[in-house]
């Protein structure tokens, strides 16, 4: 098969522009990836949004709230684990990892974070803990409670 010169141009030319588009793509999937954590998770709050109610269920740290939270977490032995947090001791946990201190005692109650989800990553490239915090809108934390989504 013989192109002309001008075939051989386009041909050329077609071929920049999908290098060019595939670097442009892996650009962006690389800026888009690097703002997820990539790190080892350590602990989370999802607000509890599954079907079933938590009314005849008690908070897993201080033993007499109704739950709102799931809260997950791992074991020494590197395990997930799940049990399900108030609202008051959800924020402890936040305001003690905020803080940086191992015990609720440090921790005042002044202040409170309005959040859906709080996750927190350990990232060996840093050598440093990320915290993720999620806040629905009023429109999805209303549909998302009753079961919508």
């Amino acid at each position: 098969m013989v192109y002309s010169e001008h075939a051989k141009a386009c041909i050329v030319a077609h071929i920049q522009v999908v290098v060019s588009i595939i670097s442009c793509v892996s650009i962006i999937k690389e800026l888009f990836m690097s703002r997820i954590p990539t790190g080892v998770l350590i602990w989370s709050l999802k607000r509890y949004i599954k079907d079933e109610n938590l009314w005849d269920r008690v908070c897993f740290r201080c033993k007499q709230a109704t739950p709102v939270f799931e809260y997950e977490h791992r074991d020494e032995l590197e395990r997930s684990l799940f049990h399900f947090l108030c609202e008051e001791c959800a924020q402890k946990k936040l305001a003690e990892w905020l803080q940086c201190a191992q015990s609720p005692d440090y921790v005042s109650l002044g202040y409170q974070t309005d959040f859906d989800i709080a996750t927190v990553f350990y990232e060996q490239k840093n050598d440093g803990e990320t915290l993720t915090l999620i806040r629905w809108s009023p429109e999805q934390r209303q549909r998302r409670l009753q079961g919508a989504e």
